[in-house]
């Protein structure tokens, strides 16, 4: 996965870890992350991206067991990833 791609990944976790979440919400927070890092990126893929972290009901998006597991131990690492290769300042 892209750098901007596990940005993206990172954000939406980051996110739902605290609880569902709009979906209207969490494009808006993919669309603004995308654009921070200045580079080009179809921020809509966001769902494929993280087919098996969320699951999207009647617009509402929640993590699965496998997505809460990742927010939980993986969410340092990932950040530390951004952080070397985009440069964006993200606290996990």
């Amino acid at each position: 996965m892209t750098p901007v791609g596990e940005y993206v990944r990172y954000v939406v976790l980051a996110r739902l870890a605290r609880g569902p979440a709009p979906v209207e919400e969490v494009e808006a927070l993919v669309r603004a992350a995308v654009e921070r890092t200045g580079r080009k990126f179809d921020w809509r893929i966001w769902p494929q991206l993280l087919a098996k972290e969320v699951v999207v009901r009647d617009g509402v998006a929640e993590l699965t067991e496998r997505g809460r597991w990742l927010a939980a131990i993986g969410l340092r690492p990932m950040a530390a990833y951004i952080r070397r290769f985009l440069g964006v300042a993200v606290v996990p």
